[in-house]
């Protein structure tokens, strides 16, 4: 019998993609008191969670939830949270509840490592 039919059968994990190095440069990151801030370009209703690239001067990201009742600013605040390796209470939106353009602030995590995290 297919061990993949089991119910303790493993899940695939998806691996969130990388941005692309060409334009990797453009994304802007500031360094802000206690952390990082920078802009998004959210496409929720997406296949699945990943990290798309650069569009603009902003991090694309896709999430698989709809813009409803919160679900896609939080789908998003869980996937950098991933990321970045830091607790989903250290990213916060602070502009862009409801827009697709967002401004995101990650505390405790210096410009450097951001970008390696990115692949920047």
């Amino acid at each position: 019998m297919d061990q993949s039919r089991h119910a303790g059968a493993a899940r695939r994990v998806e691996v969130p993609s990388k941005p692309a190095p060409s334009n990797a440069h453009k994304l802007k990151i500031d360094k802000v008191d206690d952390g990082i801030a920078f802009e998004v370009h959210v496409v929720p209703r997406s296949p699945r969670n990943e990290i798309d690239g650069i569009h603009g001067d902003r991090l694309r990201v896709r999430v698989n939830v709809p813009p409803v009742e919160g679900a896609a600013n939080h789908a998003v605040c869980t996937l950098i949270a991933r990321i970045f390796g830091v607790a989903p209470t250290q990213v916060s939106i602070i502009r862009g509840l409801v827009s697709r353009m967002k401004r995101i602030h990650v505390a405790g995590i210096e410009e450097a490592r951001a970008r390696e995290a990115l692949a920047v």
